[in-house]
């Protein structure tokens, strides 16, 4: 018999709003819905909440508290930056591990011991696999759109220094986008076969793949433009392709799921 699921008394107020969609055989359901009875879009919403609500990545929180103790050290003691040398989170990188905290909530929905404990939760309300996904997607989106502004925010603020510092921005925001995209469809195929450091060695490989070529391309441009274009021109495609992806992303879990539940 399979363990309950541990949940706040904020998640339970979730569930029992979601729980108040009816099911799929019931007639408003299937017709007209009545009063009370919550829209395809509030259901997603409740998810959403719930799904935040029941995220516990304190060792994401415990990283986060870490690098900005490390980075206000090392500020007043110089001798930890020599010490640390490249792995030192200087205070201009700073921005790039506080939104990546949040990023990686979003990626960590999937995560495949998550995914077995939600899916007790989800059985018992009446809501289908298609909510959960586009509330999950819905967060993974927000996420991604924090990192890409907030980043591209910081290194704006900053003057554009130079044409070293445009090109590790648009490189570090190819490589994470791809594992945005790459990473749900990956641990929703997989997750229930292979360990999480085999998909994450898969997903990093798929990123080094990709990455490469781009970040020749960016390396070209800078040579063609002012690293002003360039940057412009880069979070333009950057957006683009990220909505791509992850529109593809999306389809890929729907086939997946809908194959699992066949």
């Amino acid at each position: 018999m399979p363990e309950p699921v541990p949940v706040s008394e904020s998640a339970a107020s979730a569930a029992r709003t979601v729980s108040a969609v009816p099911t799929a055989g019931a007639p408003a359901a299937s017709q007209v819905r009545g009063e009370g009875v919550l829209t395809r879009w509030e259901t997603v919403r409740a998810v959403m909440r719930m799904e935040l609500l029941v995220v516990r990545r304190w060792d994401t929180g415990l990283l986060v508290l870490a690098v900005v103790a490390l980075s206000a050290l090392g500020v007043a003691v110089p001798g930890v930056r020599e010490w640390l040398g490249l792995f030192y989170p200087s205070p201009d990188r700073l921005v790039y591990y506080l939104l990546g905290a949040v990023l990686v909530v979003g990626v960590d929905l999937w995560r495949p011991s998550r995914e077995a404990r939600m899916r007790q939760l989800y059985a018992a309300l009446p809501v289908t696999r298609l909510d959960v996904l586009a509330a999950r997607y819905l967060l993974l989106v927000v996420g991604w759109a924090i990192m890409l502004l907030g980043t591209s925010a910081a290194v704006l603020l900053g003057g554009v220094a130079s044409d070293d510092a445009v090109g590790l921005h648009l490189t570090f925001l190819i490589g994470l986008g791809v594992i945005v995209v790459v990473m749900p469809p990956l641990l929703v195929a997989r997750g229930g076969t292979s360990s999480l450091p085999v998909l994450e060695l898969w997903g990093l490989a798929v990123c080094v793949i990709v990455t490469l070529p781009a970040v020749i391309g960016v390396v070209i441009a800078q040579e063609a433009m002012p690293r002003q274009v360039v940057l412009a021109w880069g979070l333009g495609l950057i957006a683009v392709l990220s909505a791509a992806g992850l529109g593809a992303s999306w389809q890929i879990c729907c086939r997946v799921y809908l194959t699992q539940d066949h």
